[in-house]
């Protein structure tokens, strides 16, 4: 019986030493380590997005470009697709610099095909929805005070990014509804022939976002938990969400869109708003303060009628910081119908019917948002 035993152990310790038939020896895998990946058709945040990728899904990694920030994968070993990812967004079983560098191969007819704006038309809603831009600025721009100013350039002096800025704010900021449907082209800028130079201008803060890189969204996310201690690969120990993501971007720039995750904690928001404000000033990070379109916190949780929205324009005036009045910008907004709940009333101004739950955004309101806040960078980087 020990013979055997003997035996059993040795053929084990030999089988699980030897190469798997599967996987080569060499083969370089990328495991995805944020919750949802875009893997695109080349190494930009602004090529098209050919699918997304979820947390512990695995690539084999083929090469990387020559600034070693992106990888070229495949989903399987045998093929070798013109497929990128940010190499930001999961872990490499290997030195990045043994993957040879790729370059991307010459679009090929069918890809510049699906590429065009009409196929990426497929996922958007009706298309005076996604296309929509107001033919004039919108209301709820911020004005910039004499202070907030004077915190931005000292910032700058400070070694703030001037290319960076940052969001902390919830699923409504989350990339797909938010930076991501400009770079797939979902709406067109030729009323605001200045905006691709606005997004040229801040290209480090899109990518990050472009990237999942950020740990200060995230759905569901409140203005209670962005203070809380956050465990997290990159952050220090003790460190919030908001302090760790304050010096991970280095932003100069930081929009504050947070509240509807704070509809039952409503009474604590305003010191919660303020630690992250002191913060930020505190890094030499201009805050823009940001209301939102919803009211959910007196649908559900009890709070007096447009409560958080109050407490965000005081604290705006308080500390004489820019404010970004977006509940007043869709108030603007038409109403427009569920089609899936097609025997339910039309949705609130900017915020669709989800079976009586008002707070995801329409996308007349995402597209919006996105204007706003690249008007807003324009008017502090001027």
């Amino acid at each position: 019986m020990l013979n055997f035993l003997r035996i059993f152990c040795v053929s084990l310790l030999l089988n699980l030493l030897a190469p798997h038939p599967s996987m080569a020896a060499d083969d370089a895998l990328f495991t995805i380590n944020v919750d949802v990946a875009n893997v695109r058709n080349g190494p930009s945040r602004s090529t098209r997005v050919v699918e997304t990728a979820s947390a512990g899904q695995v690539f084999y990694a083929l090469g990387r470009n020559t600034d070693s920030d992106w990888l070229r994968v495949s989903a399987d070993r045998n093929t070798s697709p013109d497929t990128w990812i940010f190499a930001s967004l999961g872990v490499l079983s290997i030195d990045i610099e043994r993957l040879p560098i790729v370059t991307q191969s010459p679009p090929q007819s069918t890809i510049a095909a699906v590429a065009t704006p009409t196929p990426i038309a497929r996922a958007a809603r009706p298309a005076v929805a996604a296309s929509y831009y107001p033919a004039n600025a919108p209301v709820g721009l911020p004005s910039l005070s004499a202070r907030a100013r004077q915190i931005y350039a000292q910032g700058l002096a400070y070694g703030r990014s001037a290319q960076m800025f940052m969001i902390a704010g919830d699923s409504n900021s989350e990339h797909p509804q938010f930076f991501d449907r400009v770079s797939l082209g979902w709406y067109g800028l030729a009323s605001y022939p200045n905006l691709p130079n606005i997004l040229a201008r801040w290209d480090a803060g899109a990518r990050r976002q472009d990237a999942n890189a950020s740990v200060s969204v995230r759905g569901g996310l409140s203005a209670a938990e962005m203070v809380m201690p956050f465990s997290h690969p990159s952050c220090a120990s003790g460190e919030s969400r908001f302090i760790c993501e304050l010096r991970l971007s280095n932003a100069s720039v930081v929009f504050i869109q947070l509240g509807t995750g704070d509809k039952f904690a409503w009474r604590e928001f305003e010191n919660n708003m303020r630690s992250m404000i002191n913060h930020a000033i505190a890094y030499n990070v201009l805050p823009v303060l940001v209301t939102k379109a919803d009211s959910i916190e007196e649908y559900q949780g009890g709070a007096p009628s447009g409560y958080i929205n109050a407490v965000i324009r005081k604290l705006a005036a308080d500390n004489q910081l820019p404010l970004l009045d977006f509940y007043l910008a869709t108030s603007t907004l038409p109403t427009v119908p569920n089609p899936d709940l097609p025997h339910r009333p039309f949705t609130q101004h900017g915020l669709l019917d989800e079976w009586g739950y008002y707070f995801h955004l329409s996308d007349q309101a995402k597209s919006l948002r996105v204007l706003m806040t690249l008007l807003t960078l324009e008017s502090i980087a001027r």
